[in-house]
């Protein structure tokens, strides 16, 4: 069963003030989702210390972590991917992250859910590999982690958390493997600002479902994440069922 996951809406801010909230609301564009589509948050966090962030949600209740990096790695970039299926009412979301990150960059996205099975994640997983720019220096392509859909019908999300906005806003995350640029928070911030970019793509088979993010910039500290959400199981038709009846006491009348 082919699905779509199209994109619905998306809106996004930043800032590189302390202890500031983020707001998610009418004022970057965003308005009443529709009931029952897939909602993600993503969150990116420059921090030049070694705190423990901490995140905080609050006007709209019920979503679900599925990968984070907050810890205590000193100057490492941060981020977080957050999912819930909508209520319907979900107008205004704020992000708080606690300990005084310098920035902090918050994407929202709404993806028509009408194909897809909204009860449980297939799958999710995580790249921490080129958080800390380390003795390797900067990194300009950075992976997802090798996620495999086990539902030939599916739809791939890839996130991506940098630290800081300059040093990869050149071209921009590039994503590759078919995925596609749906939202993000390029146009946001400048300079050291944080950014987050979200790449989907639907998929017919399964398989490795990789995305690596590129840029020809500099590069430097990012988090990967990615999901995967399988298509909804299709319903028996009625004549499907009444054919099966058929044969069956066809074989016991044998």
């Amino acid at each position: 069963m082919a699905i779509s996951g199209t994109p619905v809406q998306e809106a996004s801010d930043t800032t590189s003030s302390p202890d500031a909230d983020i707001v998610i609301d009418a004022t970057p564009g965003w308005s009443s989702p529709t009931s029952g589509n897939i909602l993600l948050l993503c969150i990116s966090v420059r921090e030049n210390g070694t705190q423990d962030i901490s995140v905080t949600i609050t006007g709209s209740s019920g979503w679900t972590l599925v990968q984070d990096f907050m810890g205590t790695e000193n100057g490492a970039a941060k981020g977080a991917v957050y999912w819930k299926v909508s209520a319907g009412n979900e107008t205004t979301t704020t992000v708080t992250c606690a300990n005084a990150p310098a920035a902090m960059a918050v994407q929202m996205v709404e993806l028509d859910s009408t194909d897809l099975d909204t009860s449980a994640l297939e799958t999710s997983g995580e790249n921490q590999a080129d958080v800390s720019n380390g003795t390797a220096g900067f990194s300009a392509a950075v992976g997802s982690g090798n996620l495999s859909n086990t539902s030939a019908d599916s739809l791939c999300v890839a996130v991506l958390a940098v630290k800081q906005e300059n040093r990869w806003s050149a071209t921009g995350p590039t994503p590759d493997n078919s995925y596609s640029v749906v939202a993000d928070t390029l146009t946001e911030g400048a300079g050291s600002q944080s950014l987050v970019a979200v790449a989907t793509k639907v998929t017919s088979a399964t398989g490795s479902q990789e995305c690596d993010w590129t840029t020809t910039d500099t590069g430097g500290e990012a988090y990967a994440a990615s999901l995967i959400f399988a298509a909804a199981a299709t319903a028996t038709h009625p004549q499907e069922l009444y054919d099966r009846a058929r044969r069956l006491r066809s074989l016991k009348a044998a």
